[in-house]
């Protein structure tokens, strides 16, 4: 049956309906189209839901990822001050007197932790620059985060080149 015969068209409803096949389409692709509405409006909230149940999961595995951080820093900070100990135990063997011992072994954590700071402080500092030049590839730039503003254009040489070679000194040729 052909698509445009009412009575095989169970989209054009029963035999003699008012309004006649067209205005039945119509309402046929009105109803499609809402349906297709209906649908996408279903695979969106279906595609939110499951950015949420993502983000949720996302975010109980950082704070367990946190959590061992922080436990692993505990422990570390433990067999730092064990270890500390044991410079002191030891250079108290060498014959140093254990104030001083202690106050050498003090000294020499003191002086690697402000060096390991100096070092995250630089990096640190070098790390706006860095996403400015990062952000500045893409259309929209750095927005906020380019912080300094560009650097000012250098002064262009200007040179008349003759004919000899491109050097201003050389005869030049008139004919």
């Amino acid at each position: 049956m052909q698509a445009s015969d009412p009575e095989g068209d169970p989209a054009s409803g029963p035999k003699g309906a008012s309004g006649g096949g067209h205005a039945q389409a119509s309402g046929g692709l009105a109803g499609l189209f809402l349906d297709v509405l209906a649908a996408l409006s279903r695979l969106l909230r279906g595609e939110i839901a499951l950015a949420r149940a993502e983000a949720a999961q996302a975010g109980a595995g950082l704070a367990r990822a946190l959590t061992l951080v922080a436990v692993a820093a505990i422990v570390a900070l433990v067999g730092l001050h064990l270890l500390a100990a044991a410079a002191v135990a030891g250079l108290v063997r060498l014959g140093l007197a254990e104030p001083l011992a202690t106050l050498l072994a003090g000294a020499v954590l003191i002086a690697l932790a402000l060096v390991l700071v100096l070092r995250a402080r630089a990096r640190l500092r070098a790390l706006p620059d860095h996403l400015a030049r990062v952000l500045a590839r893409f259309p929209g730039g750095g927005g906020a985060l380019a912080t300094r503003p560009p650097a000012p254009p250098q002064p262009r040489r200007t040179e008349t080149l003759g004919h000899a070679g491109g050097r201003d000194d050389a005869p030049q040729d008139d004919s």
